[in-house]
C-alpha cells in the first residue's frame, strides 16, 4: 500500500525549476560561446562561465520556490505565477538593454545583446515551470 504525503508539495516545483535551469544553462553557455566567437566580445568579469551556471541555476531553483508558495496559498497559482514572471522578466529585460558597463560604445552594445540574450533564455525558463508541475506532466 502506497502512503502519499498530504502536506505541501514543494518537490515538483523546486525540481521543475531546477529541471528547467539545467537546460537554460546549457543554452546560456552555447549562447555565450557562440556570441563571443561571432563578435570576439572580450568583457568577461561579470558574464562568465560561473556566473551562467550558478547564477541561472539559482534563478530557476527560487522561481520553483515561489511556484510551490503560490500552489500553496493560491487556486490559480499557474496563471499568477506566469503574470509575475513575466512582468519580472520585462523589467529585468528593460535592465538588461540599459546598463553601462564600458566607456566603448561598442563593446557596451555587444554587453547589451549578450546580457540581453541570456536575460531572456533564463526568463523563459522560469516560464516553463508551471507547465512541469502539471499533474499530468511525467517529465519530473
Amino acid at each position: 500500500m502506497e502512503e502519499r504525503y498530504a502536506g505541501p508539495n514543494v518537490y515538483r516545483p523546486m525540481m521543475a525549476g531546477l529541471f528547467v535551469g539545467i537546460i537554460a544553462t546549457v543554452f546560456n553557455i552555447f549562447y555565450d560561446v557562440m556570441y563571443r566567437q561571432s563578435t570576439g566580445f572580450e568583457l568577461s568579469t561579470i558574464i562568465n562561465v560561473s556566473t551562467l551556471i550558478f547564477g541561472t541555476l539559482l534563478l530557476t531553483l527560487a522561481a520553483g520556490s515561489v511556484y510551490a508558495l503560490l500552489a500553496q496559498f493560491l487556486k490559480k497559482p499557474a496563471l499568477v505565477y506566469i503574470i509575475l514572471f513575466g512582468l519580472l522578466a520585462v523589467l529585468c529585460l528593460r535592465f538588461a538593454l540599459h546598463v553601462y558597463r564600458t566607456d566603448d560604445p561598442r563593446e557596451n552594445h555587444e554587453f547589451h545583446q549578450l546580457f540581453a540574450a541570456i536575460v531572456i533564455i533564463t526568463s523563459l525558463a522560469t516560464l516553463c515551470v508551471p507547465l512541469l508541475v502539471k499533474k499530468g506532466s511525467n517529465i519530473i
